[in-house]
């Protein structure tokens, strides 16, 4: 048995991608494809860092330790968002959900698995994620991070704005898990809670009068070169991937 190895894991899923027809699903993946490719590139990420395999209604990445997972943060996410805003109207809709998580992977001749790649697609999958985009009409991609990563390399930075970010508990197969959680392009966040952890000492109440005033008163894939056909420099192999059972 091989040696588990860390990586970034990102997965991008299209939303409601059930409901387009054949040739509208083969252009919004030929559009995914087009997008990560620029997003990659301008995100200084290359392709020897990479293992992508195709999921049908999305993508997911395995991203070397070696590369630094603020690239993915940012530029890579407001990379993928600026593409997703300059879409036309007449194109196939095309909204994502983007996780960015990190974990212990074993790689074998099949593909991949772990406890880390388990826990990402459920995210990705999540009910509370897909409702965040859902119910945000004017929204983009819903972007969602595992806490320490908001705490390392979203908080403290200028972008993308952590004030957008919200905490969200994500009911999942694996059990309740503590997230951030934004949506690009939306005028309100959906959800609740605060921006940032509360770690300060709550206000001493001061002493109020008392006034009265009357009685009255007032929240298994397809494995391959995900650089397109007319790149041919990255293939992953064949074979179905074990991403942890049903979903």
């Amino acid at each position: 048995m091989g040696v588990p190895q860390h990586f970034s894991i990102v997965i991008l899923d299209v939303e409601g991608s059930g409901e387009l027809s054949g040739p509208e699903k083969k252009q919004v993946r030929e559009d995914l494809y087009a997008i990560l490719r620029r997003a990659l590139e301008l995100s200084g990420i290359g392709t020897a860092s990479l293992r992508s395999e195709d999921r049908g209604d999305g993508v997911y990445l395995l991203v070397s330790a070696e590369v630094s997972k603020r690239l993915l943060v940012e530029p890579f996410i407001g990379a993928v968002d600026a593409e997703l805003a300059e879409r036309r109207v007449g194109q196939p809709g095309l909204r994502l959900r983007l996780v960015v998580h990190h974990g212990e992977v074993l790689l074998d001749e099949e593909g991949s698995s772990g406890r880390a790649v388990d826990t990402a697609f459920a995210m990705v999958d999540s009910p509370q994620l897909r409702e965040a985009l859902r119910d945000a009409k004017k929204g983009r991609m819903a972007v969602v991070v595992p806490e320490d990563l908001y705490l390392s390399v979203v908080r403290g930075y200028p972008t993308p704005d952590p004030q957008k970010f919200r905490m969200r508990q994500l009911e999942t197969k694996r059990g309740r898990l503590r997230t951030w959680v934004m949506v690009t392009g939306a005028a309100e966040q959906p959800g609740s809670g605060g921006t940032t952890p509360n770690t300060s000492t709550p206000p001493v109440p001061r002493p109020q009068p008392s006034m009265h005033v009357g009685d009255d008163y007032t929240v298994g894939t397809s494995v391959g070169s995900f650089m397109g056909r007319n790149s041919g420099s990255v293939t992953f192999g064949n074979g179905s991937q074990d991403t942890g059972g049903d979903r």
